[in-house]
This record gives C-alpha cells, structure tokens and sequence, in this order.
C-alpha cells in the first residue's frame, strides 16, 4: 500500500486504474496516482501470500488451478514472512499453508528458493559482527563506503532478535540509491515503529 517502496515503480505506473492493493501493513500516508480497483489490508493477516491464498480459496480453480511453482511460491511467502510459521501466524495462517500444499505446494522445491549466495552470507555475517547490543536493543551501522541490500539489512535484524537479551534491533545502512535506511524488528515488548 505504499507506492514509494514497490519493487517495481515503472509496472505500478502502467497499471495505474487496474490495479489490485493486498497488504498486511498499517495504510501509510501516501497515496496512489489513481484509485485501486481493490484494496484489500488486513492487518492481522501474517503476509500478502496468506491474503492472496484466502482471495484464490473464493475462485473457482478447476478451469486454471494453481500451478505447483505458484503454490509453492505463495507458501514461501508465508513461511518467509512468519519465519517459518514462529511469528505473526494464526489458525488462518495455517489454514492458507494447508490449502496450498493440497494444490501442490512442493517442500523441496521451496528449499531450493531459500538458499543464499556465498556473498549474501558473507556480508549477512559481516553486519553481525558490527552489533551493539546496549539496554537489551541490538543495533547495527553499516558501513559508509558500502552499499548495502535493503533485504540483507532486513535479515540481518530478524538474525539480531536471536541474541540472548535482545528486545528489539535496528539495522541502519546505506542502500545502492545512497539513501539511508533503517530496518527495525521488535519480540513485542518494544515499539520500533514509534522510535
């Protein structure tokens, strides 16, 4: 729901009236150049990929069913985003998982999705090395000089969670567009989106 951070601003541009909205997050501020034929948040849903999987649950799937690089995609998503079925899942959550593995969702292929560059890892194992942990918040600066991927950054602060003590992480660095940005996790007891 929030057209500065898409992945992909040139599609979003082109599809300006037939677009669809689906997110788990809070509704920003921002808008969008032209009104959404859907918008669907829904804030207690655990990812896009479980909204997504209830949508298709309302569809008749018999003439176009699911394919198994689909069902298993969307099963990623889940799992990706409730880190491995840990955090934010519900019975609905787990609802959505069933349901695509009864379309086809293949656990095998979804492990070959997760692996990780030998480079990824490295500078994934380099930020760590950089943590402070001071009052139970686990924080990271990056490097000036480096550009850092907003998505290493992200996995970074979940990995900073893990850290016996740690409440909440903060990892802050600079991304390959010089801007800088902060990615903030919390166990529940911190509110990192108000800080």
């Amino acid at each position: 729901s929030r057209p500065t951070i898409s992945a992909a601003g040139q599609l979003l541009d082109r599809l300006k009236s037939s677009l669809v909205v689906i997110d788990p997050h809070r509704i920003a501020d921002e808008g969008f150049a032209e009104k959404p034929l859907l918008f669907y948040v829904e804030q207690y849903a655990s990812s896009t990929s479980e909204l997504v999987t209830e949508l298709l649950g309302y569809e008749d799937r018999r003439k176009s069913p699911l394919t198994k690089v689909e069902a298993t995609a969307l099963l990623g998503g889940i799992q990706l985003d409730t880190k491995g079925f840990t955090a934010h899942s519900g019975s609905r959550t787990f609802d959505a998982a069933s349901f695509l593995r009864a379309a086809g969702a293949d656990t095998q292929l979804l492990r070959s999705f997760g692996k990780e560059s030998k480079e990824d890892l490295l500078v994934k194992a380099h930020l760590l090395e950089l943590t402070d942990l001071n009052e139970n918040i686990a924080t990271v600066v990056g490097e000036n000089e480096i550009d850092y991927n907003s998505v290493l950054a992200a996995q970074v602060a979940d990995e900073l969670l893990k850290i016996q003590g740690a409440s909440a992480s903060f990892v802050i660095t600079r991304g390959p567009d010089k801007k800088v940005g902060v990615s903030a996790r919390s166990d529940g007891s911190v509110n990192v989106q108000l800080i």
